[in-house]
């Protein structure tokens, strides 16, 4: 994709640490969900807020353990899913919901801060996307974005959920490119 393709068309006035600092505060947040066994469902930019000093905070989230969220899957038998581009390839097949599919979902919500919130996968229609991602397309680097992060993120869209980094590993590695950044 050219360059021209690939810019944002949003209007961002965030920083590269400010990006990173947000991305960290819903790493921990994701981390602190996944170590008591909850799964958020729908992690994307429009489910988290800023607060004072531009802390990022998780919310809507639907979160539950082993026992299955009756209600969630009644929806998911209804039709009612979260959206598409946020979702995994496992849980487009299957509407099956892990921790893995968030880290999954983390990589995009990655996307949207690194492009200022366009919309991903862009020219796919919603209901290309399982195969296009099955056939190993993933999205390209947004511009000015890091190599770093943007290996964090193709870390994230690993197609077997096995080989996704945890939430506490995604942390280590944003909290030292954080530190690396506000030190220089």
């Amino acid at each position: 994709m050219s360059d021209e393709m690939n810019s944002t068309r949003n209007f961002c006035t965030l920083s590269k640490v400010e990006k990173l600092k947000i991305a960290l505060d819903v790493s921990n947040g994701m981390k602190h969900i996944a170590e008591r066994k909850c799964i958020h469902k729908d992690l994307a930019a429009r489910n988290v807020r800023l607060g004072k000093n531009c802390t990022a905070k998780v919310t809507n989230i639907g979160c539950f353990s082993g026992d299955r969220d009756r209600t969630f899957y009644e929806d998911i038998a209804k039709g009612k899913l979260p959206e598409a581009r946020w979702m995994t390839p496992e849980s487009l097949e299957t509407k099956d919901f892990s921790s893995e599919c968030d880290v999954w979902s983390f990589g995009v919500l990655l996307w949207e801060i690194e492009t200022g919130g366009d919309v991903p996968y862009p020219g796919i229609q919603a209901r290309d996307l399982l195969e296009s991602l099955k056939s190993g397309y993933r999205m390209e680097k947004p511009m000015k974005t890091s190599t770093v992060v943007y290996e964090l993120m193709t870390k994230c869209w690993q197609f077997s959920a096995r080989d996704r980094p945890k939430f506490s590993e995604l942390c280590m590695v944003l909290d030292t490119l954080v530190t690396r950044e506000t030190s220089e």
